[in-house]
């Protein structure tokens, strides 16, 4: 999935449109996950992606 624009509502309702994907965050070593982190920190970051049907050509980028 690619943002091409940037929409100036910030309230926007969730779309289903076949994905759902969830994210979380952990220090390096950690069992529970965190929310805040220092600078210097090594983070894991961990994907969940679902889908509804088969899909050819499917990329997912995660920059942080």
């Amino acid at each position: 999935m690619r943002l091409r624009y940037a929409s100036t509502d910030m309230k926007l309702q969730p779309l289903d449109a076949g994905f759902s994907i969830e994210r979380t965050y952990r220090l390096h070593g950690a069992t529970e996950g965190a929310t805040s982190f220092k600078a210097g920190d090594l983070i894991e970051v961990t994907l969940h992606v679902n889908n509804t049907r088969e899909r050819r050509f499917v990329a997912v980028t995660d920059p942080i």
